[in-house]
């Protein structure tokens, strides 16, 4: 048996675009089950609606529900009521108990105005916001600093920036000192990782353990409708099912730990950078393999004009029918062969 007589690799074109658009198949498809699942299931027996419920009434008693916006005077009215009407006891508390005697002003000069918690000449002020000076030249710490006048563009998008970062973390403190929207928010956060990350598994089940059961030679969606077989590497036979159960294994775990993290970098370092690598080696590689079949020791083939068998048997079998086989698909596809070979030698 000679492999190369009768194999003729898929084409990087192909396989790419069928890779991409399987990929899309499997988020779009993650996604829809997602929402079902949270409407469906996690809504009404999970307590997730009730949760939600309680996260919306309480950032909106703490103002945090502050719309997007260029004004930072939104921002920073959000930081001030905070800071000084909703948990200042709390904070002060916290601050006291790790021995440091500061007031609510100072706390808020510090993580809100940016300043140092110990000023110095050099170090009073910033480009926006300056302490105030005592008659004796030290600084006054326990009054908020005073804003450094200024206008444009540049000094309002500066403020926004400043006040909006103290804005964010808004969240997080209310979430230390209520333990009931603290729960209502780590229990939602938890139904939506688990979620996300359930129903992108059972999307990847789907399209690459399910369906290349059904299509030949272990084909995935578009790469059946791309007429993509797959083959092993040593022999050119149609590879086993147990290398179609692995093939996720192999391809998607980075993905799932991205998405359960959900994060801007986990997105982008264990799924997007992934997909990227994964498509720059198939260009460069040998046969245009991918990352899977380096490993599994498979390769990608054109089943339109590859003569694919299952075993040396099934190899031998036909080499004795020839053209005598009853398979009319079989027989069109040794046609195509032939004509490539002899178009081959006559170049």
């Amino acid at each position: 048996m000679k492999k190369d007589s009768r194999i003729v690799y898929s084409g990087f074109s192909k396989k790419v675009v069928s890779y991409l658009l399987d990929i899309a198949s499997v988020f779009l498809t993650s996604l829809a089950l997602y929402f079902l699942s949270i409407s469906l299931v996690a809504g009404p027996f999970l307590n997730y609606n009730n949760n939600k419920d309680i996260i919306y009434r309480s950032e909106e008693k703490y103002g945090l529900n502050v719309q997007e916006t260029t004004n930072y005077l939104d921002y920073e009215r959000a930081c001030t009521d905070f800071y000084f009407n909703y948990f200042k006891d709390d904070i002060v508390k916290t601050y006291v108990d790790e021995g440091k005697n500061y007031t609510i002003e100072h706390i808020y000069n510090v993580l809100v105005l940016n300043l140092p918690a110990e000023p110095t000449v050099s170090t009073h002020s910033t480009s926006y916001y300056k302490y105030s000076v005592n008659d004796d030249g030290s600084f006054n710490v326990d009054v908020v600093a005073n804003r450094i006048a200024g206008s444009g563009e540049f000094y309002e998008r500066s403020l926004k920036d400043l006040f909006y970062t103290s804005y964010e973390e808004l969240f997080v403190i209310a979430r230390k000192y209520d333990s009931t929207y603290s729960l209502a928010f780590s229990t939602n956060s938890q139904i939506e990782d688990i979620t996300r990350v359930i129903s992108l598994s059972i999307s990847i089940i789907v399209f690459y353990m399910v369906l290349p059961f059904f299509f030949k030679h272990g084909a995935t969606l578009f790469e059946h409708i791309f007429k993509i077989g797959h083959t092993n590497e040593k022999n050119g036979y149609s590879i086993s099912k147990y290398k179609i159960l692995l093939r996720p294994l192999f391809d998607f775990p980075l993905f799932l730990l991205g998405l359960y993290f959900a994060t801007l970098y986990s997105i982008v370092l264990l799924i997007v950078l992934p997909l990227f690598a994964n498509a720059i080696y198939m260009m460069f590689s040998y046969h245009n393999i991918s990352f899977y079949e380096k490993v599994s020791k498979t390769e990608s083939c054109d089943e339109d004009t590859s003569l694919i068998f299952a075993n040396l048997s099934e190899e031998e079998a036909f080499e004795k029918e020839n053209n005598q086989i009853d398979d009319p698909d079989f027989i069109a596809r040794l046609e195509k062969m032939k004509k490539i070979e002899d178009k081959s030698n006559n170049l």
